[in-house]
């Protein structure tokens, strides 16, 4: 962006015919969770060609990266 923000997109992929259930589901969640530890939601695309959720982005890699060992996981105290 030109003002030096980046984020990050998530690409929801048509698999099934639940997918405009499940992209207007998620949207609901995740548009009303506000919470310190988890990413924003910042925007989406709900096109009949593109559904895709925009977050802000956290550098790190992703929790499944972590979960799964393909990363390092770094400790976090978080009760600061």
């Amino acid at each position: 962006m030109d003002d030096g923000n980046v984020f990050a997109l998530k690409r929801i992929v048509k698999t099934n015919e639940g997918l405009d259930r499940f992209f207007d589901r998620e949207l609901e969640i995740l548009g009303s969770v506000k919470h310190r530890y988890l990413v924003n939601l910042r925007g989406y695309c709900n096109s009949p060609s593109s559904k895709l959720l925009i977050y802000d982005y956290l550098p790190g890699g992703s929790l499944d990266e972590v979960l799964h060992g393909k990363v390092p996981f770094l400790f976090v105290n978080l009760h600061h």
